[in-house]
């Protein structure tokens, strides 16, 4: 998901690469989200993390987001089955 609801809601758009989400689910910003984001940006949780930082500045430069419900249209049990289970077990979450 950017901040607050984004960040919690999105796909990181890497994570998105990565498990082939179609490119149909992906979402354009909206102007709440660029300002979210412009705001995440100075956050010392996300500054002090190298790889976060490198995903929101992505974020922004692409303008786009990939909410965690478009992980379901890769399979009907995907995001329970898969991708929160290893979420859990290896961490890698903001």
């Amino acid at each position: 998901m950017l901040a607050g609801k984004a960040v919690k809601s999105a796909a990181r758009l890497c994570e998105g690469e990565l498990y082939r989400v179609p490119k149909e689910t992906i979402i354009p910003f909206s102007l709440a989200d660029e300002k979210k984001i412009n705001s995440l940006r100075n956050r010392t949780y996300i500054t002090c993390q190298p790889a976060w930082e490198r995903e929101v500045e992505m974020m922004q430069r692409l303008k786009q987001k990939a909410e965690i419900q478009s992980l379901a249209s890769i399979a009907p049990h995907f995001l329970s089955r898969v991708y929160l289970p290893n979420k859990l077990r290896y961490g890698g979450w903001i």
